[in-house]
C-alpha cells in the first residue's frame, strides 16, 4: 500500500552489523607472519652485505666497485635493504587506514617477538653446539677441545692392534699445571685404560711406548 501510494517506507535496524574485518583474530595472526618474513627477508640481506663488505680491501672504494659482476649480490642486497623497510612502513599504514591502529600494532609485536625468538634460538644454538669448544665463546671459556674425543678413538685403534682390544698399553702422560692435571678431563677419558701413569719429568720416561705431551710442551 505504502509504495502504491508513493510513499517511502523507513526501515529502522536496531543492531549494529558486525565489521566483519574488524572482529576477526586472524587479522593479527597474518599481519604477525607477513611482518616475520619481511623481517627475516631484511636480515638475510643485511648479513649478505655484511659479508660482502667485508671481503673489500679498505683502499678500495665501495661505490667505485659495485658495478662489477662480481658483487651483483651484494648491489641485489642493498636495493632490499632499502626496500623491506619501506614495505613496513607503507603496510603499518596501509593495514592502519582498513583495520585502525590497534591490530597493525598487536601483529607488527607478534612477528617483530617470532623474529627475536629465531634469532636468539640461532644464536644459542651456535653458542651450545657449533662453538661449544671454542674458549672465544663468552660462555664456554672453560670448554675442552672436541679433539679430545679423538684422543680417546686413536687409543681404541691402538690395543685393537696391540692388545686385540684389551686395554693394557702403558701410557705415559707429562703434568703440566696449566693443561694436564692428574685428576682432570684426560683422566677422565683414559678411566678404562689400567697402565697410565702420570709424571713431572720427561728425561725419565722417553722410551715409553705411548706419551702425551701438553700443547705448549717445549724440549728443555
Amino acid at each position: 500500500e505504502l509504495f502504491i501510494e508513493g510513499r517511502t517506507p523507513l526501515l529502522y535496524w536496531l543492531q549494529e552489523p558486525e565489521n566483519f574485518w574488524q572482529n576477526h583474530g586472524w587479522v593479527r595472526w597474518m599481519l604477525a607472519a607477513i611482518t616475520l618474513s619481511l623481517l627475516l627477508v631484511f636480515s638475510v640481506h643485511v648479513q649478505t652485505v655484511a659479508r660482502a663488505l667485508m671481503t673489500i680491501p679498505s683502499e678500495v672504494d665501495v661505490f667505485s666497485i659495485l658495478g662489477g659482476p662480481a658483487y651483483i649480490n651484494l648491489r641485489y642486497s642493498l636495493i632490499w635493504v632499502g626496500i623491506v623497510p619501506l614495505f613496513i612502513i607503507i603496510g603499518f599504514f596501509l593495514t592502519g587506514s582498513i583495520w585502525g591502529n590497534r591490530l597493525p600494532v598487536q601483529g607488527a609485536g607478534l612477528g617483530f617477538f617470532a623474529f627475536m625468538l629465531l634469532t636468539n634460538l640461532g644464536s644459542g644454538w651456535n653458542a651450545a653446539v657449533t662453538f661449544a669448544d671454542d674458549p672465544r665463546e663468552f660462555w664456554h671459556v672453560t670448554a675442552a677441545a672436541s679433539e679430545v674425543h679423538y684422543l680417546r678413538e686413536t687409543l681404541h685403534d691402538l690395543t685393537m692392534r696391540d692388545s686385540f682390544g684389551f686395554k693394557n698399553l702403558p701410557i705415559t702422560i707429562l703434568v703440566d699445571d696449566d693443561v694436564i692435571q692428574p685428576d682432570g678431563l684426560l683422566m677422565w677419558e683414559l678411566r678404562e685404560f689400567s697402565r697410565v701413569k702420570y709424571v713431572s719429568d720427561i728425561g725419565s720416561v722417553r722410551g715409553d711406548q705411548i706419551i702425551i705431551l701438553p700443547a705448549n710442551f717445549t724440549e728443555p
